[in-house]
């Protein structure tokens, strides 16, 4: 069963959809990941366990585009998240939804659709 949504009138493949998605490179989100750590306070951490968070954060966004990801550390920064702290970095959940809402507006406002 094929799902379909319908995008300007025209139907649609969720498959369609996805596979119209270009992921951003690893480096490219790493780079934007460094931008939110420097701008909210960190936890604690030593060496190994900085990487290894910050790739807990490249694997949450590993399928959004550059564009969403870098709207998503714009928004936390700016402390316009619904819910997210304005001192403290997002947990990579938090990050991975509002990485994707991101993404979800500018489809919408891509399309001329009111979000």
């Amino acid at each position: 069963m094929t799902n379909i949504v319908t995008i300007n009138n025209q139907p649609t493949s969720v498959a369609e959809i996805k596979a119209a998605i270009v992921p951003a490179k690893r480096s490219e989100v790493l780079d934007v990941i460094d931008i939110l750590s420097g701008s909210l306070i960190p936890r604690n951490d030593d060496e190994a366990t900085t990487k290894a968070r910050m790739n807990g954060f490249a694997m949450a966004v590993d399928d959004m585009p550059l564009e969403a990801i870098y709207a998503a550390t714009r928004a936390f920064i700016r402390g316009e998240v619904e819910g997210g702290s304005r001192k403290f970095q997002p947990t990579t959940a938090e990050f991975g939804a509002e990485t994707r809402l991101q993404f979800w507006k500018i489809q919408h406002s891509n399309r001329g659709d009111s979000a």
